[in-house]
């Protein structure tokens, strides 16, 4: 289920803010930002504290569409018309930036709480955080963002199987969605290109 799939990878970018240290673990925010001593306790604390919220946030989106749909129903507008296109992706636009709102205070709730704490180092430099984020990012991933962004043009192409005119919201998320992955394949190939280039002479 897409949902599911979308809550273990927030929740494994959440735990990647932590890393081992010693007998405990240092946090960065973003995972570049300067790394803060915290203990294995604070750290499970800080995780199950963000997923018992983004689980409720998640949830809350249920509502909060079904509420959209009777809006829409009760104000008698024509789905297929401009003004209903706006309703609805204003509508939807509206619950998504409030859900974001909400995930970006809870992600974000680690920093807050460590504010006074000092941090044992500097944040990670722009060529460090590069490097972290490119060895993590596979061309699986960049294939299956280029397939959902193809399909949701697709999607909001066809009706019936007659062509008639797109959604202009899903050609551009879709094609916005195809033109990032391809401009991301592009930089990771370059990076490990780079990185094999530049392994050890072992002549």
């Amino acid at each position: 289920m897409f949902t599911n799939r979308y809550a273990a990878r927030s929740i494994k970018a959440f735990e990647a803010q932590f890393e081992e240290h010693g007998s405990g673990y240092i946090y960065r925010k973003g995972s570049k930002g300067p790394p803060i001593p915290v203990s294995g306790q604070e750290r499970d604390q800080f995780v199950e504290t963000f997923k018992r919220h983004q689980r409720y946030a998640m949830l809350s989106i249920i509502p909060a569409t079904i509420l959209l749909i009777f809006a829409l129903v009760l104000s008698n507008t024509d789905p297929d018309s401009t003004a209903g296109n706006i309703e609805l992706f204003g509508g939807i636009g509206l619950i998504l930036a409030l859900y974001f709102l909400y995930f970006l205070h809870c992600w974000n709730a680690p920093a807050q709480a460590l504010e006074r704490r000092a941090a044992i180092g500097p944040a990670l430099n722009r060529e460090e955080v590069r490097r972290k984020a490119f060895s993590k990012l596979t061309y699986r991933q960049l294939a299956t963002a280029s397939v959902m962004g193809v399909a949701g043009v697709f999607h909001s192409s066809f009706n019936g199987g007659n062509f008639h005119r797109p959604a202009i919201g899903w050609i551009l998320m879709g094609g916005l969605v195809v033109i990032f992955a391809g401009i991301q394949a592009v930089r990771k190939w370059r990076f490990d290109a780079g990185q094999n280039s530049s392994g050890p002479d072992c002549s």
